[in-house]
């Protein structure tokens, strides 16, 4: 399975609003994203004033939040085609605004290479790949993916879209089920 919504995890709808009104406040190189880089780790203060809400959250999954980065696009380029090549396989991606109507969507590739991005080696597909589309959802809540698997972002009407992704030291694998 490459992704699960995570119907049962209550209140993620505070975090979600903490995390813009801050961005956006006390964060505007982060929300216009005057940056290089759509993938930002979350600043401090605010992991530190939802850490608790997080923790929380989380309790009745037994898993203790690893690190939290929030991913900004404003164009469709921002998350082409790629598998991410980390050492956990799956993370857990919270909506903060305008990912109404945008498609996360998996593929199948044939044959990837290796590529150094500014964070770490992700996969691409080859020029000579064979890609199928496998599924698509649309981050609605909560909602627990596949991140090495190949996959792509489409924005939807509305940007930034601004989405918290969060990776754990437990294995989270099931959550899919």
């Amino acid at each position: 399975m490459l992704f699960r919504e995570l119907n049962e995890i209550k209140n993620w709808e505070i975090i979600s609003e903490i995390v813009a009104n801050k961005l956006e406040i006390h964060y505007p190189e982060i929300y216009k994203r005057s940056t290089n880089h759509s993938l930002i780790y979350l600043p401090i203060d605010i992991l530190e004033l939802i850490r608790p809400q997080l923790a929380e959250m989380f309790l009745p999954l037994n898993i203790n939040l690893k690190s939290a980065a929030i991913f900004v696009m404003y164009n469709n380029n921002d998350a082409n085609l790629h598998a991410d090549n980390l050492p956990e396989n799956y993370r857990i991606n919270i909506p903060i605004i305008n990912c109404e109507c945008s498609k996360t969507q998996y593929f199948e590739v044939s044959e990837s290479i290796y590529y150094q991005n500014s964070f770490y080696r992700i996969k691409l597909p080859s020029s000579t790949s064979q890609i199928k589309f496998l599924n698509e959802f649309e981050l609605k809540c909560p909602t627990i993916i596949s991140v090495n698997d190949f996959h792509k972002v489409l924005l939807g009407k509305n940007v930034p879209r601004i989405s918290l992704t969060l990776s754990f030291y437990e294995d989270i694998s099931f959550l899919l089920s």
